[in-house]
């Protein structure tokens, strides 16, 4: 794979907890590693954390950004999404005609199948949660949320309780160390306020990251369509 390609390049087990812009222009990047704190000097830095670590974890006191930069670091948005996964002896929501995707008021907001591609009897349902209901699920067991739930998923879906088979695991992004939330949003009047900044680069330290991207923000594509445009963003820099 990848990783394996790129073994002498990748330093894992390292949190970035400063940035200082040097007046070369170069930047130095303090690291934590275990007990131990180490100082690399780079001419180039993609800064992909999320915007809930750099505010949070890294110090950028000295990082030489942009006032309104640091407006959007410190305030965008970030989702409170959790999701319950729960696994079913059998499929019975087809024979309902149902594919599994529901939305109701009874309690919780959002379900779909997850398992719609893979072969065999049993299937799961996710309990898709946002907002302060996604962000209670900090609380509570796998066992004890799915029985919470399918009470709420009966009405629905009758017979989810019958067909539930013991197994439930639960997903709490907004608990996650190096995410702290799901994915990032703008709250009311941040898109006429900062929208753009995001992945505006600071001199030679450019951003990546679905933060940073506007057409696909909070999903895989905007990832990869802003780590592109950062690589290129380098790549323009040495020719």
């Amino acid at each position: 794979g990848l990783g394996a390609r790129l073994a002498d390049q990748i330093t894992t087990g390292s949190e970035l907890v400063a940035v200082r812009r040097n007046a070369s222009g170069t930047y130095t990047l303090t690291f934590v590693q275990g007990a131990s704190t180490t100082a690399v000097t780079a001419d180039k830095v993609v800064l992909a954390l999320p915007f809930s670590i750099l505010r949070s974890s890294v110090d950028l006191a000295k990082a030489g950004f942009e006032p309104l930069k640091l407006v959007a670091i410190r305030e965008q948005g970030m989702g409170t999404n959790s999701k319950l996964h729960v696994q079913f002896g059998s499929r019975f929501w087809r024979a309902q005609g149902s594919n599994g995707e529901t939305f109701a008021d009874t309690g919780y907001q959002n379900t779909w199948e997850v398992t719609r591609g893979q072969a065999g009897k049993a299937g799961i349902l996710v309990d898709y949660t946002g907002g302060k209901v996604g962000a209670s699920f900090g609380t509570g067991t796998p066992a004890s949320r799915a029985k919470q739930f399918l009470a709420q998923l009966e009405p629905v879906l009758p017979g989810a309780t019958r067909a539930w088979n013991g197994k439930a695991a639960v997903d709490f992004w907004p608990g996650y160390p190096w995410t702290k939330g799901s994915y990032s949003y703008w709250k009311v009047g941040q898109y006429q306020r900062f929208a753009g900044m995001e992945g505006r680069r600071q001199g030679n330290c450019l951003f990546a990251g679905e933060h940073t991207s506007i057409d696909f923000q909070g999903y895989l594509n905007g990832a990869v369509e802003t780590g592109q445009r950062a690589a290129a963003e380098i790549l323009a820099d040495l020719k």
